[in-house]
This record gives C-alpha cells, structure tokens and sequence, in this order.
C-alpha cells in the first residue's frame, strides 16, 4: 500500500497497482496519478527523483513518452 494525498479526500492508502508513474523521455518531466479510492477521482502529482527511483524500484507501471515532433524543435 502506498500513502498518497488526493486534493479532495487527504491522506489516503492505495494499492499500487492503481499508480501509473510518466516521464517524458525529452524532458525529464515526471508525474504520476492514481485512483483515490474513497471519492474515485484521479489525481496526478510531480514526484521528486527520489520518489521516482522508489516507486521504480517498487515495480510502479511506468510509461516513457516523447513529444511531439513538431514541438522538439
């Protein structure tokens, strides 16, 4: 279980799997989001690079992606 803050409900415990860790391969920019599981909303934050090692070594899902190329110019 992982303690995670949800912008409505506060501090509330959530299973990994409902985690979802991106960064963005061309900038470095990380966030990750989650289901809160009272209120059932989505929320995303920005995680430090120590957060982001954590939750890695853990086996968080993460996805890597790149902008578009019209912007990576």
């Amino acid at each position: 279980m992982w303690r995670v803050t949800c912008d409505e409900c506060g501090d509330v415990e959530v299973k990994g799997k409902t985690i979802e860790l991106r960064i963005c391969l061309d900038t470095g920019e990380a966030s990750y989001n989650f289901l809160c599981p009272v209120c059932r909303m989505r929320t995303a934050k920005v995680p430090t690079d120590t957060v982001i090692e954590i939750m890695k070594d853990a086996g968080i899902r993460c996805v890597e992606w790149r902008l578009p190329p019209e912007v990576v110019r």
